[in-house]
């Protein structure tokens, strides 16, 4: 090009709203775009309804403090399971928590898989725009809908998107907990009498509740490998290879956040 034709060429650009760009830029997402993504992931809760009247209690005692007394037929928010035979909940109409026993409750069944997948700069987005922060240099968001965990490296405003892994949930009847957890400890193998099996390379988010493999028996064989679909009785369940990863690559204090 002959550098003459270079004015010239700037003010055809101009002309035309042409903007300079250069081969390494990346787009930034505007506030519609932002707002756009963050609806992209949306909350999976799970709901139950009232078969009769029922006292919401404070603890997992039919002799426990009483929060309030509830319909038939109220709406309620499942949060949490102890061994599906009580579940914490949150009163839809009121905003109240308490507990109540299973058979006080009609839960609602799995809704299907969202198909959709979000790619790296929507994923990168949508964890920036949130202002994740994490005490390591990871971040794991577990979108419940989509069956999916994702991870990120980084830093606060800086994550970048490292993996996603096919997951397995909880059963509306024995939920997966939402909200903003730690990595605690981990180990390689457990076992579970009362629910009759187990899995190799846990790492626990929140009392009993696991990043784990797929279901094991005793012995360590394969028992369900269900996977992309809610299936857990509340663990977050992963192909052996993506558990064994996991566990070996995402420390104690990182951050996990599930939706």
């Amino acid at each position: 090009m002959n550098i003459k034709s270079i004015p010239i060429l700037c003010l055809l650009l101009i002309s035309v709203k042409l903007p300079f760009v250069t081969k390494h830029s990346t787009p930034i997402p505007d506030t519609h775009d932002k707002t756009a993504i963050i609806e992209m992931i949306k909350e999976s809760r799970t709901y139950g309804i009232l078969c009769h009247q029922s006292i919401l209690r404070r603890d997992m005692s039919e002799t426990s403090g009483v929060v309030t007394l509830l319909p038939a037929g109220a709406l309620v928010e499942v949060l949490r399971d102890k061994s599906e035979v009580w579940y914490l909940v949150r009163d839809s109409h009121s905003g109240k928590q308490g507990w109540l026993h299973r058979e006080s409750l009609t839960i609602a069944g799995e809704q299907s898989t969202e198909e959709s997948r979000m790619n790296k700069h929507e994923l990168e987005t949508f964890a920036n725009t949130m202002g994740y922060t994490s005490r390591t240099k990871f971040l794991v968001i577990v979108d419940i809908s989509r069956q999916l965990t994702h991870v990120f490296k980084g830093a606060k405003n800086k994550w970048a998107h490292l993996t996603s892994i096919t997951v397995s949930t909880g059963k509306n009847e024995s939920p997966t907990i939402r909200g903003e957890f730690t990595l605690i400890d981990r180990g390689l193998w457990f076992y579970s009498e009362r629910l009759g099996s187990g899995g190799k390379f846990w790492v626990r988010f929140d009392g009993p509740y696991l990043f784990h493999s797929v279901a094991m028996d005793k012995s360590g064989a394969i028992i369900d490998d269900t996977l992309g679909k809610k299936s857990s009785n509340g663990c977050i369940r992963m192909s052996v290879p993506d558990a064994e990863w996991f566990y070996k690559n995402i420390p104690d204090k990182t951050k996990v956040i599930i939706i």
